[in-house]
C-alpha cells in the first residue's frame, strides 16, 4: 500500500526488496524498538522480514487500547512495519541518478561511501531516527489515502512510535527544519546521510540545522545548470 511511494521519484530509484513473511519469528532484538521487533531488515541479503505472529498480537493490544477495529488496526500496523523496514532498505539501496549525484557532490563536499560500509558502521542511534524520518516523509506525502484513512494511519503510527526508545524519536527534531514535500529535500537528506558515518544523532542534526537550507538552494542551482548543459549536448 505505502511502499511504492518510494519509487515515484525521477531522481532516486528504489526497487522494493524481497519480503519474507514469517508466521513465527525466532529473532528478537534486545532493547530494540517495537518496529524492529515486529519486523526487521537483513542488509546482507537485502531482505525485509515481517513477523506476522507479533503483528497480530500487537495489533490486538493496540486496538483494545485505542478502542478501534482490530482487523483494520492489524492491517495498518502490518503496512507500517513494512514501511519501516523498507525505509531501512531504501537508506541502504536507493540509487540517486548519476547527474543529480554529480550536482550533490559539487554542493556537499563529502566523498561517497560504500553503501555496505556505511550501513554496517552506522550506530542505531543515528540509523533508526533516519529510518523513521523517511517513513514519516512517505506517510505525509502519500496520495493513495483519503483524509479519514490517512488520519487513522497516522494515529496508529504515532501510537506505535511512542513505544520506541527515545533515540528512535529523534527524527522529530528535523521535521520543522526542512520542506518535507520537496523532492530536493529527500535527495539532499539521502545524500548527506550516506556520505559520512555520523558519530551521533547530534552531529547529523547540527549539520542539517546549520547547512540544509543553503544546501537545497545550491543543489537546485547546480542541478539546473547541469541540466541546461546536458540538454545542449
Amino acid at each position: 500500500m505505502l511502499i511504492p511511494r518510494f519509487t515515484y521519484s525521477k531522481f532516486i530509484r528504489y526497487v522494493p526488496r524481497y519480503e519474507c513473511i514469517k508466521i513465527e519469528c525466532p529473532r528478537y532484538i534486545r532493547n530494540g524498538g517495537i518496529w524492529d521487533i515486529l519486523g526487521f531488515y537483513e542488509p546482507k541479503t537485502e531482505m525485509v522480514i515481517v513477523c506476522e505472529d507479533r503483528i497480530v498480537k500487537h495489533g490486538r493490544r493496540l486496538a483494545n487500547q485505542l478502542k478501534v477495529d482490530e482487523l483494520k488496526t492489524t492491517l495498518v500496523l502490518r503496512e507500517l512495519v513494512r514501511l519501516h523496514e523498507h525505509s531501512h532498505a531504501y537508506l541502504h539501496t536507493a540509487q540517486i541518478a548519476e547527474h543529480v549525484k554529480a550536482a550533490c557532490l559539487r554542493v556537499i563536499n563529502m566523498e561517497e561511501l560504500n553503501k555496505d560500509t556505511w550501513l554496517f558502521d552506522l550506530k542505531p542511534q543515528v540509523l533508526e531516527p533516519l529510518t523513521e524520518l523517511f517513513a514519516y516523509i512517505t506517510l505525509k506525502n502519500t496520495h493513495i489515502l483519503n483524509k479519514e484513512e490517512k488520519n487513522f494511519v497516522m494515529r496508529i503510527f504515532e501510537e506505535v512510535d511512542k513505544q520506541t526508545p527515545n533515540y528512535y524519536q529523534k527524527w522529530r527534531d528535523i521535521i520543522n527544519l526542512i520542506p518535507l514535500d520537496s523532492e530536493f529535500s529527500i535527495i539532499a537528506l539521502l545524500y548527506i546521510a550516506r556520505r559520512k558515518v555520523w558519530n551521533s544523532w547530534d552531529e547529523f542534526y547540527n549539520f542539517i540545522s546549520s547547512n540544509f537550507n543553503n544546501v537545497i538552494k545550491k543543489l537546485r542551482k547546480a542541478y539546473t545548470l547541469m541540466k541546461i548543459t546536458l540538454d545542449k549536448i
